[in-house]
């Protein structure tokens, strides 16, 4: 085992690069060397990110390397193929024809990532028809794709997937043949969703378009099918205007719908969402309940107590991330920017490596931080950084480099955590000053440590330059602007604060007649950062998408200290193992009443099932393991306490037998019997305080329970509209990612855990021939990685 100092810093780096086997440390640690031990003192005495990054940037012997590693950032992406898309496509008419719904919406949806939008298909024709010197023709690939794939979503009247299908055939330039039915089913699809108004924008259109055709086939004699055609069109027309008349007539009549939980495409956010609580949704107007405040000591800093008494079950915060970020290998099963398991994937326009769930969060994207980030993202990957390294470039790619100059940071640096702290008490004025003056531990942070995240700022920075974030024509190795440093100061500032606030975000799915809960990215929230920790937690968080709820699991009194759980709780953990649990990853010792009273899960304390309860009449701590003077009796006022012991463990014993009969149900519960366990935990709470097992027992069911996405509607037909694997050409990221183009291999599964990092020195190998700090393009052939 190693010692706590030697677990603490290997914590530290598992947040800045979470893969080994990535080039990045192998290049920090030839840097470091050449630097030597005496500047990576004086480096280690610097109080300012931006003048670390400048140290860095002009320290004459390590200089040329770090040039080297930002000159050798290259375009390496996932590109599309019409080919591989065309492939796939026929593939999937032949699995529709036969019935195999299911497959064949696989295969489409394979074939829309693969496939290239209608300009880049049609300058490749340019460019082959130059060269063979002969015309080509598109396929318009993508638009089949889609056209054929809302044949599906059609038939199971899936009509917020067939809709975007539709309108994103329709921009990709789908055949003239199909155009028309197209516009039909577009109206269609907005009168199923009661959308009349764009229903009747959509016929108008269709309206048009069949009297222009109809006027330029007046001389054509061979239309008898066309003929046909339009008759069918007609009449479908005609009963569309008379459906969205009658719906408009409706809607005037009727008050109008809430917009909870949809967005501004109309898509509802998800059924847990729409499922959420009116104690929810009254939250999330005001973010923080009115249970809360806000307190400061020390070395606690500032955290979350109780204002008034809270309940059990009560809603204490509903947060949106400010910055979110999904984990690497779930790249092939949920949408990239709303973090939601995809049933359909919507294709970003130039990689095929990631998908969005709908058009609305690919425009999302699109918007802001994916087109800095789109052609690098093998890149990142092969690096071997951290989830928490990805998110800390979210936190720039989406916002303008004015955003942080207008922050005026650099007044700011230099200054240490309380009094950053309350410099940004309430946020100050500007949004990103909240996030920037988070709890980071910039005092007790190693020199090594900080030239490693200096590194990697830089590096970061590398790529944005690269991919225009500061303007068209910046030179990758000219001398640092002073919005260059800026922003990789911002970066390096990031790369501190993500190692302690961020959250991990997680989903809870059914599988058969089990529920699994498993985490898919991460989440910055600045109001969820004020819990403290507790090894007993009153809290539990779920998730709406990226959307943090927090809701309370026991009762606690006006003016205590309102606890969440960073990992180790103590009926899994002794007190010396959780402490050293979090010293290295959170750098703090632990001081919770758990902690203080030393318990754990020790074979003695299962024994004592009430170690100590709370006297009925006056509300003190009657202590079994303490015999009073007075004999069996409170201190404080006398009262018997073997009736007091009796009564407790009745209510012990009773909540026990609820929560097991809650624990073997996998479908949500009752809101009658939810609302037992509540006023149980809160009436055993009375006379049995905090820690004890019972509450991380009641805790799990609840959060269970809460965190249950609602059952799913009965499907129209008789196959699942769910596809079991994932749907975008990331789905061999699941298994394995093999860079070759930067002569590395990299495994997406091998993600450690900080609390659970396995603790045996690993041996770093450097492959004959290629050293790490010389990653590059084998050749410019090789940079958009069709394969």
């Amino acid at each position: 085992m190693l010692d706590d100092s030697a677990y603490a810093a290997l914590c530290s780096a598992v947040t800045l690069q979470s893969n080994e086997k990535g080039f990045f440390r192998n290049v920090a640690d030839e840097i470091a060397e050449t630097a030597g031990a005496e500047w990576l003192r004086r480096f280690g005495r610097l109080r300012c990110d931006q003048h670390r990054i400048v140290e860095c940037l002009t320290h004459e012997p390590i200089e040329h390397l770090i040039r080297r590693m930002a000159e050798n950032v290259r375009e390496v992406y996932r590109g599309k193929s019409a080919t591989v898309s065309k492939q796939r496509r026929l593939e999937a008419e032949r699995l529709y024809e036969m019935g195999k719904t299911d497959k064949a919406l696989l295969m489409f949806t394979q074939s829309v990532v693969k496939a290239p939008s209608a300009v880049a298909e049609e300058e490749e024709e340019k460019e082959k028809e130059a060269a063979a010197g002969k015309r080509g023709e598109s396929d318009r690939s993508l638009a089949l794709a889609l056209w054929r794939r809302s044949d599906i979503f059609y038939e199971r009247k899936q009509m917020l997937y067939c809709l975007d299908d539709v309108r994103l055939s329709l921009r990709e330039k789908l055949p003239e043949k199909w155009r028309l039915q197209a516009y039909s089913r577009m109206a269609e699809c907005y009168v199923f969703l009661n959308r009349f108004e764009e229903a009747r924008i959509a016929a108008n259109i269709l309206s048009r378009r069949m009297t222009e055709r109809g006027d330029d086939d007046d001389d054509d004699d061979d239309d008898d099918d066309d003929d046909d055609d339009d008759e069918a069109l007609r009449c479908k027309l005609q009963q569309l205007l008379v459906a969205i008349g009658a719906g408009q007539q409706q809607q005037q009549q009727q008050p109008p719908r809430t917009e909870d939980g949809e967005e501004k495409d109309g898509r509802v956010a998800d059924a847990a969402a729409a499922a959420a609580t009116d104690e929810e949704k009254e939250a999330r107007t005001k973010r923080v309940s009115s249970k809360l405040a806000l307190a400061s000591s020390q070395p606690a800093g500032r955290y979350f107590v109780a204002a008034r008494p809270i309940r059990t079950g009560d809603t204490l915060l509903v947060e949106d991330a400010y910055v979110s970020c999904l984990s690497v290998e779930r790249y092939g099963s949920h949408c990239h920017h709303c973090l939601r398991r995809l049933e359909t994937a919507i294709p970003c326009s130039e990689c095929s490596a990631v998908a969005f769930c709908s058009l609305a969060c690919r425009g999302g994207a699109l918007d802001s931080y994916h087109k800095f980030e789109c052609r690098y993202v093998d890149v990142l990957i092969g690096s071997g950084m951290s989830v928490l390294s990805l998110a800390a470039l979210r936190i720039v790619t989406q916002q303008s480099v004015a955003y942080f100059e207008r922050a005026n940071l650099v007044q700011r640096d230099g200054g240490d955590d309380e009094a950053e702290a309350k410099a940004a008490d309430g946020g100050g004025d500007h949004p990103y000053r909240r996030i920037y003056n988070m709890i980071r531990h910039e005092r007790t942070r190693s020199a090594d440590d900080f030239l490693r995240r200096t590194l990697m700022a830089i590096f970061l920075t590398s790529v944005l330059k690269k991919s225009g974030y500061f303007g068209v024509g910046v030179a990758v190795a000219s001398p640092p602007h002073r919005r260059e440093t800026l922003i990789a100061a911002v970066l390096l500032r990031n790369l501190q604060v993500l190692q302690f606030n961020a959250h991990e975000i997680s989903e809870t799915v059914r599988l058969g007649s089990a529920l699994k809960t498993a985490n898919i990215g991460i989440g910055l929230y600045a109001s969820a950062s004020y819990f403290n920790h507790e090894c007993c937690p009153a809290v539990t968080r779920f998730f709406r998408g990226t959307t943090l709820v927090v809701k309370a699991v026991r009762p606690v009194e006006q003016g205590r200290v309102v606890g969440d759980g960073y990992g180790p709780v103590f009926d899994k953990f002794d007190t010396t193992e959780r402490r050293r649990r979090l010293r290295a990853r959170y750098w703090f010792e632990c001081e919770c009443e758990a902690c203080v009273r030393d318990c754990g899960p020790r074979v003695d304390q299962r024994a004592a099932r009430i170690p100590r309860i709370r006297c009925g009449r006056c509300a003190a701590t009657i202590d079994r393991h303490v015999r009073p003077p007075n004999g069996d009796r409170c201190e404080s006022c006398g009262a018997d306490a073997a009736s007091e012991y009796e009564a407790a463990a009745a209510q012990l014993g009773a909540l026990r037998e609820r929560l097991e009969s809650a624990a073997a149900r996998t479908q949500p519960l009752a809101p009658s019997m939810m609302e037992e366990i509540r006023d149980s935990v809160d009436s055993l709470a009375a006379r049995l305080p905090p820690p004890h097992e019972i509450y991380r027992r009641a805790a799990d069911v609840l959060t269970r329970c809460w965190s249950l996405p609602p059952p799913p509607p009965p499907p129209p037909t008789t196959t699942s509209s769910t596809p079991t694997t994932p749907l975008c050409d990331s789905d061999s990221l699941s298994l394995s990612l093999s860079l070759h183009c930067t002569h590395l291999h990299y495994d997406a599964t091998r993600r450690v855990s900080c609390c659970t990092v396995d603790q045996r020195p690993q041996p770093r190998k450097y492959r004959r021939g290629h050293h790490p700090s010389q990653f590059r393009v084998s050749s410019p052939s090789q940079r958009h990685c069709p394969k």
